[in-house]
């Protein structure tokens, strides 16, 4: 998602705009840029069946069905969020898959009977340097858990290195309870799953921190210098009308 952050240079009159996306976290203290764990993440090297499936489709057509799935992954985010606000949803605002995914959520919510902690939550961590969101911290039987939201079929060796990084982002942000030294369980939980009759899968994942930060030494090398694009423009426009 893009959107821009705009501020007024005094000095020049003109109006800087920056152009974000999901690829950066702001410290708007210090206005400095964090590359985002998925980004990071994004470095891992893929596995042979996905290669394989980019390979039969094509680099194009891959990357098309990639940002349809990504639109409908979104929707879904969105659609656990207001859920999770207590605001009602109707299915006249979601295809079939998404309204099929946000469904199974509700299953497992209703059978897993989690106690709510934050939902949708950004933050930095300076320390290591990215940032994220998570999806939902909660506690499951006492037990305090971070889950990620997956609406694809498999899970990924970076969907794991992105849930370890979030682990430790949790403890950098302020969710009303102090969780800094809490034992925290890991989850990924594949809603809109189509290998069983519950149409999810929830699956506990070890920490891997430590492939995040070789995961990170790696997306440093391969993007020396890299921030986000800022442009300066006029805050006025206006011509002359010749009569």
């Amino acid at each position: 998602m893009k959107h821009e952050r705009r501020e007024i240079n005094k000095d020049t009159g003109l109006v800087q705009i920056t152009l974000e996306n999901e690829r950066w976290y702001r410290d708007d203290i210090s206005k400095t840029y964090y590359p985002s764990s998925s980004w990071i993440c994004s470095v891992w090297p893929k596995g042979y069946q996905l290669m394989k499936w980019i390979a039969d489709n094509g680099w194009e057509e891959s990357q098309k069905i990639k940002n349809e799935a990504g639109e409908r992954g979104s929707n879904v985010h969105e659609g656990i969020s207001l859920l999770l606000l207590n605001q009602e949803l109707h299915i006249d605002n979601y295809s079939y898959e998404e309204w099929m995914a946000i469904m199974s959520f509700v299953v497992w919510w209703k059978k897993t009977k989690p106690t709510l902690l934050a939902t949708e939550v950004s933050g930095i961590n300076h320390e290591v340097g990215y940032g994220g969101t998570i999806d939902l911290i909660c506690m499951i039987n006492n037990e305090l858990w971070v889950i990620d939201y997956k609406t694809s079929q498999s899970i990924y060796k970076e969907y794991e290195l992105q849930i370890s990084s979030y682990g430790e982002l949790a403890k950098c942000i302020d969710i009303g309870l102090d969780i800094s030294k809490m034992p925290i369980n890991l989850g990924i939980l594949q809603i809109g799953y189509k290998l069983n009759k519950q149409k999810y899968k929830f699956k506990k994942i070890e920490n891997q921190m430590d492939l995040f930060l070789s995961a990170k030494k790696i997306w440093a090398e391969e993007n020396k210098n890299q921030n986000p694009r800022q442009i300066e423009m006029p805050i006025t426009l206006s011509i002359s009308i010749n009569k």
